[in-house]
C-alpha cells in the first residue's frame, strides 16, 4: 500500500488556471526576430513593443498551426533571451534581466508598461526589479503565491507566516496562518505589499499583508524592488515594494482541482479553481475564485519531534475561500474606469500542549476585502491624470481556549480589527524633448486613513485608533543619452529623482528623497545606482497596545546594593508618542546581457541600509535580567519612583497589579521604576549582495533549456545601547541566514516543460544559550513537470501537473529546544513539511 501511496502521490502539483485566449491560424516563414514579431502582431490584431537593438542579429524559428498569442510567442522568443510582458492591452518584449521601458519613440500614447519601482510610465528603475510571472511560479511546480515568494532568497520566511511555530521570538509570530513577504528580514511590516499599486488593509497585528488571499489564478506577475522606495510608494517600503499585478484580459472559462500531501504524513491539500473572463469592445472582466483545505501537521507525524505531546502543531490546519475581480471599461476615447476586488476567508487552528499541564487551542478567522476604483484621462497622447481610490477591511477574529488537565475550558476571544481608505489623484506625462528622448514625470497627491481595533476580554473597551496621513509627490525621468545618438562609450545614460512628502498630524512630518543613474557603456553592460531615504511609521499596534504593570524583587531586574526587600516596578506596552523609523539606503547594480552569448543575463547588486528609531522595547531577551545594571540605559529607569507616578503607572494597566514580588505591594518599597515600552530605541545596519544568472538555450525542435540561479548574501546588525556594540541578526536563530540560493533548469518543448531546482539555505548560530551552537544549513530538491491545456494536445483543453517538493526528504536540522512544548528547529528557516507531493487537472473552455 505504501508503493501504491507513493506512486500515486507523484502526480503532484497546483498549476494556476490559465487565461484562455482566441487561438490564430499562423503562418510565419523562418526570417528575423524583428520582422516576426511584427507578423504576429498584424495576425493577432496585438501590438507588440520592442526596441531594434533588442531583437537585433536574433532569428525566429517558423510557425505554422492554430496557436495563441502567448504560445506564439513563446515559439518566437525560445533561446533569444527575451520575454514578452503583457500590460493595459501591448505586448512589451525586453530582455530578462532588463526591465519593461517603453523606446520613446514607439509609443504616442499613454499606456507604456509602468513598473514597479518607479511611477512613470516608460521609465526604467535604477533598483533592480524581480518579477515572477504565473508561468514561471507554474513551471516551477509552486501553487501559491507565498510559497513562490519564500523561495526568493531575498525574502525570508519568518514573520508571519504559516510555518512558524510557538516559541519563535519577535515578530515572528504566526496569528492567522497567512503568507507575508519579509524582505531582507527587516519585519513583514517593512516591505510595502500593493494590489494593481494599491495598498490593502494591514493584517492583525503586525502589518502583515497575506499575499495567500490572492487566488494565483487571477495574477498576471509579482514584481519586487529589494531597495527603499518610501520616495515612491511612502510608508512601509524600508525593505523594499512587492506589486502583484492580476490579468487584465481573459476570455474563457478554467477550473483546476489539485491535490497533494506531504509523504510523512500531514498537511493534506485539497485545492480547488475557478477563472472566468470575458472581453467586449473596449473592456473586459476576470473573476477568479479558489478553495483550500488543508490538514495539519502534528508533532506526533514527525520522528525529530517525538519529545513534544503528540497533538502539538508544527503547520495548522487551514480553510479558505478567496476571489478576485478585475474590471476595466473604456468610458470614452480618452476615459477608461478599473475596478478591482478581493475578498478571502480563511479559518486555521494550532494547539500547544505543555506536557502535564494546559492545552491552548487557537482558532482564528481571517476575513478581509478589498475595493479599488479608478479613472484614468488621456488628456493628450502624452499627459494622463487618474483618480484612485481604496477601501479595504481586514478582521483576525480569534477564540483562544485554554483547556487544565481536568477537563475545565475557559475561552479568550479577541479581535485585530484593521482598515484602510485612501484616495489619490496623479498625472504623468512629457516635459520637454530631449536628443536623447523625452524628459518624463509623475505627480501625485493623496490622504489615507488606517484603522485598528483591538477587542479582548481583559479590555474594560476597546481600543479604536486611527493614523491618518496626507501627501504629496513628484518624480523626474531624465534620459541624457540614446542608443541613437551613436556617442561613443555611452550606450545609454539617464538619471531619476523623486521626493515625496507625508504628513501624520500630531506625529511628524517626513520628507523622503530618492536618486537614480542609469549608464550602459555597452548594449551588453548596464550599471544602476540609486541612493534613497525611507520611512515606516510605527504600527497602531505599537502605539495603542495597552501597558501592563509588573512588580519584582529588584535583584532579579540586576538590582545591587538596594535594601532587603526592594521591589522594581516593570511597564510594558505600547507608546502613543512613537515617531516613525527612518533609513537610508543605496545600491549599485551590474547587470551584463553580451549579444556574443544570446540568451545570457547576469546580474549582481550591493546594497546598504542604516536604519535608525526602529521602535524596539529596551529590554529584550537576557537584558530583562541586567535592566537595573544597565547604566547606559537610564532613560528607560526612573529609581525611587514617587507614589504618585507608581499609581499613575498601574492605573494605565486594564488589569491589576502583576505581583512576582512575593511580597505584598509596598510603594515606599520601589526602588526603580523600569520602562520596558515600545521605544524609538534601535539602529540596524544592514548590507548585502544580491546575485543572478540566467541563460536560455534553444535546441532543436524548437525545445527550449533555461538555467536560472539565484543567491543572497546577508549581513544585519542591530544595538539598542549606544555605548553598547552592534548584536548581529543575520545569522543568528531566528533570522534571516547569511547565505541563501536557488538555481535550477526548465526544458521546454511546446506546451510540455519539466524543471529541476535546488534551494539552499545557510546555517545559523543559536545564541540563545551559552556557548552559541550552530545549526545546519538545509539543502532540498525540487522537480515538477507541467503539460499547459492546449487545443492542440491529445485532450483538446486538458492540461495537468506534477510536482515534488524537498525530493530527498530533507529534515529541519536540530536547534535545542527552550521547552519540550517548542519545536526542536528554526521554523522561520526551515520547514517541517519535508517532502511533499501534489497533482493537478486543468480544463479550459
Amino acid at each position: 500500500m505504501s508503493t501504491l501511496f507513493l506512486a500515486t502521490s507523484l502526480w503532484a502539483l497546483a498549476v494556476p488556471a490559465a487565461a484562455q485566449e482566441p487561438r490564430h491560424e499562423l503562418h510565419l516563414r523562418a526570417q528575423g526576430l524583428g520582422e516576426a514579431l511584427r507578423a504576429l502582431g498584424s495576425a493577432t490584431r496585438r501590438e507588440i513593443i520592442f526596441t531594434p537593438g533588442a531583437v537585433a542579429g536574433k532569428s525566429a524559428a517558423p510557425i505554422d498551426g492554430a496557436y495563441t498569442l502567448e504560445e506564439a510567442l513563446d515559439l518566437l522568443l525560445a533561446g533569444s533571451g527575451l520575454v514578452a510582458v503583457e500590460r493595459d492591452g501591448s505586448v512589451l518584449v525586453v530582455g530578462r534581466s532588463q526591465v519593461p521601458q517603453v523606446p520613446a519613440a514607439s509609443r504616442g500614447d499613454g499606456s507604456a508598461i509602468l513598473v514597479t519601482g518607479s511611477r512613470i510610465r516608460g521609465a526604467p528603475p535604477a533598483s533592480p526589479v524581480t518579477t515572477l510571472t504565473t508561468r514561471d511560479i507554474a513551471r516551477a511546480g509552486q501553487t501559491d503565491l507565498g510559497e513562490a515568494v519564500r523561495t526568493l532568497p531575498q525574502s525570508f520566511a519568518g514573520g508571519q507566516n504559516p510555518g512558524v511555530a510557538p516559541g519563535a521570538p519577535g515578530s515572528n509570530n504566526n496569528q492567522n496562518s497567512g503568507s507575508s513577504i519579509n524582505l531582507r528580514g527587516l519585519g513583514p511590516d517593512a516591505t510595502l505589499t500593493l494590489l494593481n499599486g494599491h495598498r490593502l488593509a494591514y493584517g492583525s497585528f503586525t502589518q502583515a499583508i497575506d499575499v495567500n488571499a490572492i487566488p494565483l489564478g487571477a495574477v498576471e506577475r509579482i514584481e519586487m524592488v529589494a531597495d527603499g522606495a518610501s520616495a515612491l510608494y511612502g510608508s512601509d517600503a524600508v525593505g523594499g515594494v512587492a506589486n502583484i499585478i492580476l490579468r487584465k484580459d481573459y476570455d474563457g472559462v478554467s477550473a483546476t482541482a489539485r491535490l497533494g500531501a506531504a509523504t510523512d504524513g500531514g498537511n493534506t491539500q485539497q485545492q480547488y479553481s475557478l477563472v472566468a473572463g470575458t472581453l467586449w469592445d473596449g473592456g473586459g472582466l476576470v473573476a477568479t475564485y479558489d478553495f483550500e483545505h488543508d490538514t495539519a501537521i502534528t508533532a506526533r507525524q514527525r520522528d525529530f519531534t517525538n519529545y513534544m505531546p503528540g497533538n502539538s502543531t508544527l503547520l495548522p490546519a487551514q480553510k479558505r475561500h478567496s476571489a478576485v475581480l478585475s474590471l476595466h471599461h473604456e468610458l470614452g476615447p480618452d476615459l477608461t474606469f478599473s475596478l478591482d476586488g478581493l475578498y478571502n476567508w480563511r479559518r486555521s487552528s494550532t494547539v500547544l500542549q505543555v506536557p502535564g499541564s494546559a492545552r491552548y487551542t487557537t482558532e482564528p478567522t481571517n476575513r478581509s476585502f478589498a475595493v479599488a476604483p479608478s479613472l484614468t484621462f488621456e488628456a493628450t497622447p502624452s499627459l494622463s491624470f487618474t483618480l484612485s481610490g481604496v477601501y479595504g477591511e481586514d478582521h483576525t477574529d480569534t477564540r483562544q481556549f485554554t483547556t487544565t488537565p481536568a477537563g475545565a475550558v475557559s475561552a479568550y476571544p479577541y479581535c485585530y480589527c484593521n482598515s484602510v481608505k485612501s484616495l489619490e489623484a496623479t498625472s504623468q506625462g512629457d516635459v520637454i524633448d530631449l536628443p536623447a528622448g523625452p524628459v518624463r514625470f509623475a505627480a501625485g497627491a493623496g490622504y489615507r486613513d488606517n484603522g485598528y481595533l483591538n477587542r479582548s476580554a481583559s479590555l474594560a473597551e476597546p481600543i479604536d485608533a486611527h493614523q491618518d496621513s496626507y501627501y504629496g509627490f513628484g518624480e523626474i525621468y531624465v534620459p541624457l543619452v540614446s542608443p541613437g545618438q551613436a556617442v561613443t562609450a555611452i550606450h545609454r545614460l539617464s538619471l531619476s529623482g523623486a521626493l515625496r512628502y507625508e504628513k501624520y498630524p500630531g506625529i511628524d512630518d517626513v520628507l523622503t528623497p530618492k536618486l537614480g543613474a542609469i549608464y550602459a557603456p555597452s548594449a551588453d553592460i548596464d550599471l544602476k545606482a540609486s541612493w534613497g531615504k525611507s520611512f515606516k511609521a510605527a504600527t497602531l499596534y505599537q502605539q495603542y497596545q495597552p501597558q501592563y504593570a509588573f512588580l519584582y524583587p529588584a535583584t532579579t531586574l540586576g538590582g545591587a546594593g538596594y535594601p532587603a526587600g526592594a521591589t522594581a516596578l516593570f511597564t510594558n506596552g505600547g507608546n502613543p508618542a512613537l515617531k516613525p523609523e527612518r533609513a537610508t539606503s543605496w545600491s549599485a547594480t551590474l547587470a551584463a546581457h553580451p549579444r556574443a552569448v544570446p540568451g545570457l543575463q547576469v546580474e549582481a547588486s550591493y546594497f546598504e541600509i542604516a536604519y535608525r528609531d526602529r521602535v524596539a522595547q529596551p529590554f529584550q531577551g537576557t537584558d530583562f535580567y541586567t535592566a537595573l545594571g544597565a547604566r547606559t540605559l537610564d532613560d528607560f529607569v526612573d529609581p525611587y519612583p514617587s507614589a504618585a507616578l507608581q499609581s499613575e503607572l498601574i492605573a494605565a494597566s486594564p488589569v491589576p497589579l502583576y505581583n512576582y514580588s512575593g511580597l505584598a505591594y509596598d510603594p515606599d518599597a520601589v526602588a526603580a521604576a523600569v520602562y520596558n515600552t515600545f521605544f524609538n530605541v534601535a539602529r540596524q545596519r544592514i548590507r548585502g549582495l544580491d546575485l543572478m544568472v540566467r541563460y536560455e538555450a534553444r535546441l532543436g525542435s524548437g525545445d527550449t533549456l533555461a538555467f536560472n540561479g539565484s543567491a543572497s548574501w546577508l549581513q544585519s546588525r542591530q544595538r539598542l545601547d549606544p555605548a553598547r556594540p552592534y548584536t548581529e541578526l543575520a545569522g543568528t536563530i531566528f533570522n534571516p541566514p547569511h547565505w541563501r540560493g536557488r538555481a535550477g533548469a526548465t526544458w521546454t518543448r511546446g506546451p510540455l516543460s519539466a524543471s529541476a531546482f535546488a534551494n539552499y539555505t545557510g546555517g545559523v548560530e543559536d545564541t540563545r544559550g551559552a556557548p552559541a551552537v550552530r545549526v545546519g544549513s538545509q539543502t532540498t530538491f525540487d522537480l515538477a513537470v507541467v503539460y499547459r491545456a492546449s487545443a492542440q494536445g491529445l485532450v483538446p483543453g486538458l492540461g495537468f501537473a506534477l510536482a515534488v517538493r524537498n525530493l530527498l526528504n530533507d529534515k529541519p536540522a536540530y536547534a535545542r529546544p527552550v521547552a519540550d512544548y517548542y519545536v526542536s528547529y528554526d521554523s522561520t528557516n526551515q520547514s517541517a513539511i519535508g517532502r511533499f507531493v501534489s497533482v493537478s487537472l486543468t480544463k479550459e473552455w
